[in-house]
């Protein structure tokens, strides 16, 4: 009761709604494996609950002043989101071509992605934020034992298993897609820098970091992905470059140091374990520079058959997937081409580019809520590898807790002045 008391039910409800947008969607997935249950139903449950948690932060938004990111990419924001929800209910009534159902689209779109991301630019104070931090870290760190658990004959069965599939049989569960545990791993490690300068002391703060940093590594081996090592690699550099400053040097040695003790212990453990890793690299360079792609379609093969679609429907777009093969491009730039067209496709990319600013803005001048904007570049750089538009609910989430952020810094709401005022003494 005692700690019920100390949190308002606002409190709760960042809560409910920081779980549900970042951590929830993965616990909810392993219900469906270890029940053996069609997902569709589960997921359908989980965008209803999440609007409702969404719900409370609209009201907030529209009865109290000064409670939402005013800033112009809002309107971009809205713009963007118009022209999209027009070409994917005018998508949707082709259900002959869809990957998915004929109102699933439209369903994840606004109930995974635009929604919660407009519901997550609300001015945030720094109780909430820390809060928000805290729920994220302790989420997905069950999540991630919980995937751990499931494959648990491929992570801890003594190594040798090859690329996973999504679909097949890993001991009694059913694999999810090889990205979607890799980048859940990923997403980790992102996290540990956010806890690592959060204000826990002691044996708390080593022990949460220790529980997020092994699953995060044994899901980046265990996907044999190279998409989660990109991302890694560019929020590392992305973050030394934006505080590379003589009063951050001892912040900057501290992360690359936690940084390569992580990348050897995973070195370590794909070797360990004879991850495919290493392989997928080796034949990446061979389908790169010698020309000798593997069985799969390539992701510049996917690239030209998007750009293809917008050059014979340039003005509003072609199909949210390309309709020869069913798929969609798996890069967030050629997705926005090909099914916006010239209608929509600038209004994104001011909205990416405007964002990612504000992104790094945030992270060189407020270095203590870096985790913020590197959530956001780990999902965008996730997004030019694979991905879709309407279906990629972290990005948008992630996207839409940087402008809610970053107003909050303009406000003065979640104590980030002070560290704006030491800067310039």
């Amino acid at each position: 009761m005692g700690l019920i008391k100390r949190y308002s039910s606002e409190d709760w409800l960042t809560v409910a709604l920081f779980f549900c947008a970042f951590a929830g969607f993965a616990l909810s997935q392993q219900i469906c494996v270890v029940l053996y249950i069609a997902s569709r139903p589960v997921s359908v449950g989980f965008r209803l609950l999440m609007l409702c948690f969404c719900a409370f932060f609209f009201y907030r938004q529209i009865a109290r002043p000064r409670s939402i990111y005013n800033g112009p990419l809002l309107w971009v924001f809205i713009a963007w989101s118009f022209v999209y929800i027009v070409r994917v209910v005018m998508y949707s009534q082709e259900n002959v071509f869809t990957l998915h159902g004929q109102y699933t689209y439209i369903q994840m779109l606004l109930g995974m992605c635009l929604l919660p991301s407009l519901a997550l630019m609300y001015v945030w104070d720094e109780r909430r934020l820390k809060i928000g931090l805290y729920t994220i870290s302790i989420g997905s760190t069950i999540g991630g034992w919980g995937y751990c658990y499931l494959y648990r004959d491929a992570i801890f069965g003594g190594g040798g298993f090859g690329r996973v599939k999504g679909g097949e049989f890993i001991g009694e569960n059913v694999a999810l897609n090889a990205l979607q545990l890799g980048y859940a791993g990923s997403a980790l490690l992102i996290l540990v820098l956010g806890i690592l300068f959060s204000e826990l002391r002691g044996y708390r703060k080593w022990l949460l970091i220790f529980s997020m940093s092994a699953p995060g590594l044994f899901l980046v081996g265990f996907s044999g992905s190279r998409g989660p090592i990109i991302a890694l690699l560019g929020c590392f550099i992305l973050y030394v470059s934006a505080n590379f400053r003589m009063r951050h040097l001892g912040r900057l040695t501290g992360i690359t140091i936690v940084f390569f003790v992580l990348l050897t212990s995973g070195v370590i453990y794909a070797v360990a374990t004879e991850s495919v890793l290493f392989e997928r690299w080796t034949d990446t360079y061979y389908a790169l520079f010698e020309g000798e792609a593997g069985a799969d379609i390539s992701r510049l093969a996917l690239y030209a058959l998007a750009w293809e679609g917008f050059i014979d429907a340039p003005l509003f777009g072609n199909f949210i997937e390309l309709r020869s093969l069913a798929m969609y491009p798996h890069n967030f730039f050629m997705d926005a081409l090909h099914s916006t067209g010239l209608a929509g496709f600038p209004l994104f990319f001011i909205l990416i580019m405007g964002v990612s600013v504000i992104a790094l803005r945030l992270m060189r001048n407020f270095p203590r809520y870096s985790w913020i904007s590197l959530l956001y570049f780990h999902f965008l750089f996730f997004g030019q590898f694979s991905g879709a538009l309407y279906s990629s609910s972290f990005f948008w989430c992630s996207l839409g807790l940087v402008l809610g952020a970053w107003q909050s810094a303009r406000y003065n709401l979640i104590g980030l002045g002070r560290e704006v005022h030491t800067r310039h003494r």
